[in-house]
């Protein structure tokens, strides 16, 4: 075979393999390789193509957008086809298409820069205000029409204060939050979990039972306007801000700037930003901000010329498991940890990778000697993503005694995760410990978590409040090896200076069932201490957005089980920023937020919370007042009307306040 046949030979293997891949992607939301794979068999074709034209395949990948359209929903032709995005893979390649752009237009311009949401994309069209129709990409040029599906998902409005027909576009995701609840429920009933959010939404929104989209929790965000400038916007950042103002969803992270230098450093921030985000983002979209220039471009039959995906290096590997080591947290939790052979991934030497539990280690068919692949996004260790080469016959073994103290380990409810709950159990205490000092709690930033376990073991630390008594062990642990007079005493100053801080952080730190950061923020505007928390009736608590009856049963449960401990605290700190409990005019009083208001969001949420109030961004029964100076221009308002809350303007808020 000679080289032009080889070459027309790979072209059409690499266009079966990648249909074949689009339609697992696409169509049953299952694919069998990863997207790192897929992007470097693509790239692959592309360069083929570019040089050997003349061996361009009728069914080629390159010159379809997205996949087909589900059988079982009616088809819509889109007025304007929805294209997909260019990609670049490197700085370099993002660099030349900034240079290119640059070099054809001959005015002031910008770019406008916002994440690429991995779900499912999404085109709704509204008349007089209302959600008509909600239909899929599908082929780019014929989609599915979801409605039904897509009214939904809560995030989406159903009715808008615009009269006009208006189109626009946008993703449709699965949070994050709610694919690990998702996944941890069906491998429970023993079905398949789903590979990623982006399969489970895509899944979901093709469902033939409404429920399930219902169920799930799906969210949205939306990002283009078709026919921009009959809107009324002259740019993609203005567009953004029209979408937002007539309530719907947008991106939390929108940037605009003027040369490839500001590019870079706004993909290097969100690049670190990303991970705290609750959507999975897999890219960044470059466009020419400014609307008019867009046609100057022009497009291919598969992307517009104006824009651009700049793609994260995907961060995976593979590696032999040497050791699958079970492991204990602070709340008892069995977290199953896998030693492996040293790899590189993501500039670091990896040598362990999370397994989570032992249910997950059972359905990925996991056991020692076998080799599995690895992702990094942003976590401390890297997770086990699936199972490469299987080099071992037979299953790891479930552990069922602590690898701590040995008591017997047991599930809890209809948790799939072990749990010891043996409250003497050493590694427990020492995890606690550790969470207390943390960054978030405490922030006791020189005592590192094996000064906390090295004090515990020795008899020294036993307790939170023990923590405050280790001046007096100064010269115990100075005799121990590797203690210096600087190293020790740096210790007992940042412990020291521990003292003064926020109750929320101290009600954080102590590690309550539920109770995380932002639930303890909401406690703490109701309560200044342990002590006023030990007295409140508890249903004032549960009127608030966010808390309810399980936290509150948990809250109670350790308030009674640990009173002694909540008052000896409350005689180490100095809290800061008291607001007492018996003060400010919007005591008892929720209020949330929607539309413009002349003063910043933020300033309204800070004189809520000054003077009493709980500022929320949620609507339900238990709502005092929403304010909006659009009444029923949004779905917060709407809803809001539906359940029978009160709606006030600003000007209203500021009469509350200043009339008490």
């Amino acid at each position: 075979m000679n080289e032009t046949n080889m070459i027309e030979k790979q072209i059409k293997e690499l266009v079966k393999k990648i249909n074949k891949w689009n339609y697992e992607y696409y169509q049953l939301s299952e694919p069998s390789v990863s997207d790192n794979k897929y992007d470097v068999e693509l790239r692959k074709l592309e360069v083929l193509e570019a040089n050997f034209p003349e061996f361009i395949q009728e069914d080629s990948p390159t010159k379809k957008v997205g996949g087909n359209i589900v059988k079982e929903f009616k088809e819509y032709q889109h007025k304007k086809p929805m294209l997909s995005l260019a990609k670049a893979y490197s700085k370099e390649e993002l660099h030349k298409f900034v240079t290119g752009v640059s070099k054809l237009i001959n005015r002031s311009f910008t770019f406008s820069l916002e994440p690429k949401i991995d779900g499912a994309s999404i085109s709704l069209h509204y008349e007089d205000g209302v959600l008509i129709r909600a239909v899929t990409r599908g082929t780019g040029l014929i989609g599915s029409d979801l409605t039904n599906n897509i009214k939904e998902i809560d995030s989406i409005p159903k009715i808008i204060d615009y009269k006009l027909p208006l189109e626009v576009r946008g993703e449709v995701y699965l949070p994050k939050s709610e694919f690990n609840k998702i996944n941890e429920k069906r491998i429970k009933n023993n079905e398949k979990p789903f590979a990623n959010p982006r399969n489970a939404a895509s899944g979901t929104i093709q469902q033939l039972d409404n429920t399930f989209v219902k169920e799930r929790k799906l969210s949205s965000i939306i990002y283009d306007i078709v026919d921009p400038e009959t809107f009324g916007v002259n740019s993609q950042t203005e567009s953004i801000l029209k979408l937002k103002k007539l309530g719907f969803p947008t991106s939390p992270y929108i940037r605009e700037s003027h040369n490839f230098e500001e590019i870079w450093n706004n993909v290097l921030e969100f690049d670190k930003l990303k991970n705290s985000y609750d959507f999975d983002c897999d890219g960044f979209v470059i466009k020419v901000n400014q609307i008019r220039l867009w046609e100057d471009f022009g497009k291919t039959a598969k992307f517009p010329k104006y824009a651009i995906a700049y793609k994260f290096e995907t961060e995976e590997t593979s590696s032999i498991i040497k050791e699958i080591i079970p492991t204990v947290g602070r709340t008892g939790k069995i977290s199953y940890i896998a030693e492996i052979e040293p790899v590189e991934l993501a500039q670091t030497t990896v040598k362990r990778a999370t397994l989570h539990n032992y249910e997950f280690i059972k359905e990925m068919n996991i056991n020692i000697g076998d080799e599995v692949n690895l992702i990094k996004s942003g976590e401390i260790i890297p997770k086990i993503t699936g199972l490469k080469e299987k080099n071992v016959d037979g299953f790891f073994q479930k552990t069922l005694f602590c690898p701590s103290c040995n008591s017997e380990l047991i599930h809890l409810g209809d948790l799939v995760d072990q749990f010891c709950v043996n409250e003497d159990c050493s590694e427990k205490q020492i995890r606690k410990l550790i969470h207390f000092a943390s960054k978030k709690a405490l922030n006791i930033e020189t005592l590192a978590e094996k000064n906390i376990a090295l004090f515990y073991n020795n008899g020294i630390l036993s307790n939170f409040q023990s923590l405050y008594n280790l001046q007096k062990y100064r010269e115990v642990v100075l005799s121990w090896e590797g203690f210096k007079e600087t190293k020790i005493d740096k210790i007992l100053l940042a412990i020291q200076n521990s003292k003064k801080t926020k109750f929320l952080n101290v009600l954080y730190g102590i590690g309550i069932k539920h109770i995380g950061l932002k639930v303890a923020e909401i406690i703490s505007e109701k309560v200044n201490n342990f002590k006023e928390l030990l007295n409140i009736d508890l249903n004032e608590l549960s009127d608030i957005n966010t808390i309810g009856p399980s936290i509150i049963e948990e809250l109670d449960t350790f308030r009674v089980k640990n009173k002694e401990m909540l008052l000896e605290l409350d005689n180490i700190f100095e809290y800061e920023n008291k607001v007492y409990l018996n003060e400010g005019i919007l005591k008892g009083v929720s209020i949330a937020i929607t539309g413009k208001l002349s003063n910043p969001r933020l300033y309204y949420e800070n004189l809520i919370k000054e003077n009493g109030g709980v500022f929320t961004d949620n609507i339900n029964k238990n709502l005092t007042y929403l304010v909006s100076n659009e009444i029923g221009s949004s779905s917060k308002t709407i809803k809001a009307q539906k359940l029978g809350v009160k709606i006030i303007n600003e000007n209203d808020l500021i009469n509350i306040i200043e009339k008490g």
